[in-house]
Protein backbone atom coordinates (compact mmCIF):
# COMPACT_ATOMS: atom_id res chain seq x y z
CA UNK A 1 0.00 0.00 0.00
CA UNK A 2 3.06 2.22 0.79
CA UNK A 3 3.93 1.81 -2.62
CA UNK A 4 1.03 3.11 -4.07
CA UNK A 5 -0.24 5.68 -1.65
CA UNK A 6 1.71 8.45 0.39
CA UNK A 7 2.50 7.59 4.17
CA UNK A 8 0.01 10.01 5.27
CA UNK A 9 -2.72 7.90 3.48
CA UNK A 10 -1.74 4.58 5.12
CA UNK A 11 -1.69 6.64 8.31
CA UNK A 12 -5.18 7.51 8.01
CA UNK A 13 -6.72 4.27 6.35
CA UNK A 14 -5.39 2.27 9.73
CA UNK A 15 -6.14 4.82 11.98
CA UNK A 16 -10.11 5.47 10.66
CA UNK A 17 -10.56 1.55 11.45
CA UNK A 18 -8.28 0.77 14.59
CA UNK A 19 -9.78 3.88 16.41
CA UNK A 20 -13.70 3.94 15.52
CA UNK A 21 -15.51 2.17 17.60
CA UNK A 22 -16.13 -1.71 17.21
CA UNK A 23 -13.37 -2.20 14.45
CA UNK A 24 -10.47 -3.20 16.24
CA UNK A 25 -10.48 -6.37 14.53
CA UNK A 26 -10.96 -5.04 11.34
CA UNK A 27 -7.67 -4.61 10.01
CA UNK A 28 -7.63 -7.03 7.06
CA UNK A 29 -7.12 -6.61 3.74
CA UNK A 30 -10.40 -6.03 1.97
CA UNK A 31 -11.29 -3.62 4.66
CA UNK A 32 -8.23 -1.72 4.14
CA UNK A 33 -8.55 -1.77 0.24
CA UNK A 34 -12.26 -0.64 0.76
CA UNK A 35 -11.47 2.19 3.28
CA UNK A 36 -8.64 3.53 1.45
CA UNK A 37 -10.76 3.49 -2.23
CA UNK A 38 -13.22 5.62 0.33
CA UNK A 39 -11.11 8.15 1.14
CA UNK A 40 -9.24 8.69 -1.94
CA UNK A 41 -12.76 9.15 -3.94
CA UNK A 42 -13.87 11.28 -1.24
CA UNK A 43 -11.24 13.66 -0.02
CA UNK A 44 -13.77 16.26 1.42
CA UNK A 45 -14.75 13.62 3.97
CA UNK A 46 -11.33 12.92 4.97
CA UNK A 47 -10.69 16.45 5.34
CA UNK A 48 -12.93 17.02 8.16
CA UNK A 49 -10.73 15.36 10.40
CA UNK A 50 -11.62 13.54 13.58
CA UNK A 51 -15.58 13.55 11.97
CA UNK A 52 -14.17 11.05 9.69
CA UNK A 53 -13.27 8.57 12.14
CA UNK A 54 -16.05 8.86 14.13
CA UNK A 55 -18.28 8.20 11.17
CA UNK A 56 -17.23 4.77 11.29
CA UNK A 57 -18.02 4.04 14.87
CA UNK A 58 -20.36 1.34 14.90
CA UNK A 59 -20.21 0.84 11.45
CA UNK A 60 -18.99 -3.26 12.21
CA UNK A 61 -17.12 -3.55 9.30
CA UNK A 62 -16.34 -7.30 9.07
CA UNK A 63 -19.55 -7.53 8.90
CA UNK A 64 -20.15 -5.56 6.54
CA UNK A 65 -17.61 -7.21 4.66
CA UNK A 66 -19.28 -10.15 5.16
CA UNK A 67 -22.25 -8.93 3.39
CA UNK A 68 -20.26 -7.81 0.51
CA UNK A 69 -18.45 -11.43 0.40
CA UNK A 70 -22.32 -12.65 -0.43
CA UNK A 71 -23.17 -10.26 -3.08
CA UNK A 72 -19.53 -10.73 -4.61
CA UNK A 73 -21.13 -14.66 -5.24
CA UNK A 74 -23.66 -13.18 -7.55
CA UNK A 75 -20.78 -11.12 -9.81
CA UNK A 76 -17.23 -10.79 -11.20
CA UNK A 77 -15.59 -8.20 -8.72
CA UNK A 78 -13.65 -7.86 -5.48
CA UNK A 79 -15.26 -7.88 -2.67
CA UNK A 80 -13.36 -5.01 -1.56
CA UNK A 81 -15.04 -2.96 -3.64
CA UNK A 82 -18.33 -3.88 -3.25
CA UNK A 83 -17.90 -2.98 0.94
CA UNK A 84 -16.64 0.44 -0.47
CA UNK A 85 -19.62 1.07 -2.31
CA UNK A 86 -21.99 0.10 0.59
CA UNK A 87 -19.39 2.57 2.30
CA UNK A 88 -20.30 5.27 0.51
CA UNK A 89 -24.15 4.61 0.68
CA UNK A 90 -23.86 4.81 4.23
CA UNK A 91 -21.59 7.78 4.77
CA UNK A 92 -22.83 10.02 2.37
CA UNK A 93 -25.93 11.27 4.74
CA UNK A 94 -22.88 11.99 7.47
CA UNK A 95 -21.34 13.80 5.40
CA UNK A 96 -23.97 15.50 3.20
CA UNK A 97 -22.86 19.26 4.18
CA UNK A 98 -19.25 18.03 2.57
CA UNK A 99 -20.36 17.83 -1.08
CA UNK A 100 -17.34 18.21 -3.53
CA UNK A 101 -17.26 21.84 -4.65
CA UNK A 102 -17.96 22.40 -8.74
CA UNK A 103 -15.02 24.28 -10.49
CA UNK A 104 -16.66 27.69 -11.84
CA UNK A 105 -16.21 28.89 -15.41
CA UNK A 106 -12.97 30.97 -14.21
CA UNK A 107 -11.37 27.68 -12.82
CA UNK A 108 -11.87 25.48 -15.30
CA UNK A 109 -10.16 28.65 -17.65
CA UNK A 110 -7.04 28.53 -15.89
CA UNK A 111 -7.09 25.14 -15.59
CA UNK A 112 -7.09 24.75 -18.90
CA UNK A 113 -4.63 27.72 -19.54
CA UNK A 114 -2.54 25.92 -17.08
CA UNK A 115 -2.69 22.98 -19.14
CA UNK A 116 -1.81 24.70 -22.35
CA UNK A 117 0.73 26.78 -21.07
CA UNK A 118 2.76 23.47 -19.67
CA UNK A 119 2.30 22.08 -23.26
CA UNK A 120 4.03 25.18 -25.02
CA UNK A 121 6.99 24.98 -22.34
CA UNK A 122 7.29 21.35 -23.21
CA UNK A 123 7.51 21.92 -26.76
CA UNK A 124 9.75 25.01 -26.49
CA UNK A 125 12.37 22.49 -24.34
CA UNK A 126 12.38 19.91 -26.92
CA UNK A 127 12.91 22.26 -29.46
CA UNK A 128 16.00 23.56 -27.61
CA UNK A 129 17.07 20.34 -27.27
CA UNK A 130 16.85 19.63 -31.05
CA UNK A 131 18.69 22.84 -32.35
CA UNK A 132 21.11 22.59 -29.82
CA UNK A 133 22.07 19.30 -31.19
CA UNK A 134 22.06 20.04 -34.56
CA UNK A 135 24.24 22.90 -33.65
CA UNK A 136 26.94 20.98 -31.97
CA UNK A 137 26.74 18.93 -35.11
CA UNK A 138 27.06 21.83 -37.51
CA UNK A 139 30.04 22.80 -35.35
CA UNK A 140 31.61 19.34 -35.41
CA UNK A 141 30.81 19.36 -39.56
CA UNK A 142 33.14 22.89 -39.35
CA UNK A 143 36.03 21.65 -37.59
CA UNK A 144 35.63 18.31 -39.93
CA UNK A 145 36.01 20.31 -42.95
CA UNK A 146 38.84 22.76 -41.69
CA UNK A 147 40.68 19.65 -40.66
CA UNK A 148 39.95 17.83 -44.05
CA UNK A 149 37.99 15.11 -42.38
CA UNK A 150 34.91 12.91 -43.70
CA UNK A 151 32.48 12.81 -41.23
CA UNK A 152 29.06 10.94 -40.97
CA UNK A 153 25.83 12.24 -41.20
CA UNK A 154 24.25 10.59 -37.97
CA UNK A 155 21.69 13.49 -38.31
CA UNK A 156 19.37 13.83 -41.50
CA UNK A 157 19.85 16.98 -43.84
CA UNK A 158 22.08 18.91 -46.06
CA UNK A 159 25.01 19.98 -44.37
CA UNK A 160 25.13 23.02 -45.39
CA UNK A 161 22.03 23.63 -43.42
CA UNK A 162 23.71 22.37 -40.12
CA UNK A 163 27.06 24.80 -40.96
CA UNK A 164 24.89 27.48 -41.87
CA UNK A 165 23.12 27.73 -38.65
CA UNK A 166 26.00 26.77 -36.54
CA UNK A 167 28.62 29.54 -38.09
CA UNK A 168 25.53 32.52 -37.57
CA UNK A 169 23.90 31.31 -34.52
CA UNK A 170 25.88 28.85 -32.74
CA UNK A 171 27.39 32.10 -29.97
CA UNK A 172 23.43 33.23 -30.22
CA UNK A 173 20.99 31.39 -27.81
CA UNK A 174 19.00 34.21 -27.87
CA UNK A 175 18.37 33.29 -31.60
CA UNK A 176 18.50 29.40 -31.62
CA UNK A 177 16.51 28.72 -28.34
CA UNK A 178 13.77 30.60 -29.39
CA UNK A 179 13.26 29.43 -33.15
CA UNK A 180 12.08 26.44 -35.09
CA UNK A 181 15.15 24.87 -36.90
CA UNK A 182 13.07 26.04 -40.23
CA UNK A 183 13.56 29.53 -39.58
CA UNK A 184 17.42 29.15 -38.55
CA UNK A 185 17.95 27.48 -41.44
CA UNK A 186 16.11 30.20 -43.74
CA UNK A 187 17.60 33.03 -41.63
CA UNK A 188 21.21 31.84 -42.05
CA UNK A 189 20.85 31.07 -45.73
CA UNK A 190 23.56 32.85 -47.60
CA UNK A 191 20.37 34.20 -50.21
CA UNK A 192 19.08 35.91 -46.92
CA UNK A 193 19.64 39.72 -47.55
CA UNK A 194 21.47 41.28 -44.33
CA UNK A 195 18.45 43.90 -43.91
CA UNK A 196 16.00 41.06 -43.44
CA UNK A 197 17.84 38.55 -41.39
CA UNK A 198 18.19 41.55 -38.47
CA UNK A 199 14.66 42.82 -38.91
CA UNK A 200 13.77 38.92 -38.04
CA UNK A 201 15.87 38.50 -35.81
CA UNK A 202 15.18 41.32 -33.54
CA UNK A 203 11.59 40.42 -33.65
CA UNK A 204 12.78 36.71 -32.38
CA UNK A 205 14.59 38.30 -29.24
CA UNK A 206 11.75 40.60 -28.66
CA UNK A 207 9.85 37.67 -28.12
CA UNK A 208 7.68 37.20 -31.32
CA UNK A 209 6.89 34.21 -32.99
CA UNK A 210 8.25 34.37 -36.47
CA UNK A 211 6.67 31.51 -38.44
CA UNK A 212 8.89 29.63 -41.30
CA UNK A 213 6.32 30.35 -43.92
CA UNK A 214 6.73 33.54 -43.44
CA UNK A 215 10.31 33.30 -45.01
CA UNK A 216 9.63 30.46 -47.51
CA UNK A 217 8.56 33.69 -49.91
CA UNK A 218 12.20 35.56 -49.03
CA UNK A 219 14.35 32.57 -49.06
CA UNK A 220 12.21 29.61 -51.42
CA UNK A 221 15.10 27.07 -52.05
CA UNK A 222 16.24 27.45 -48.35
CA UNK A 223 15.67 24.25 -45.63
CA UNK A 224 15.05 21.04 -48.05
CA UNK A 225 15.78 18.45 -46.07
CA UNK A 226 17.03 16.32 -48.60
CA UNK A 227 20.63 15.05 -48.09
CA UNK A 228 22.80 15.38 -51.24
CA UNK A 229 25.72 13.33 -49.25
CA UNK A 230 26.21 10.75 -46.74
CA UNK A 231 29.53 11.92 -45.73
CA UNK A 232 31.42 15.47 -45.62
Amino acid sequence: MLAEHSAEHVVLVLRTITESEGNARALIEPVIKAVSAVAIAHPEWTGTGLRWIEAFDGLALLELYGAAKRLKKSAAAAGWSYLAGMLVLVLRDAFADQAPQKSTQMEIRQARAEREQAARERKAAARERANGDKIAFGRELIAARAAGRRIDMRIGGQPSNFLNVARTYGDRPSIWRAASWEVLVRLSSPTMSRARRAEIERQIESGQCVSASVLRAAVPGAGRSAVSNPTL
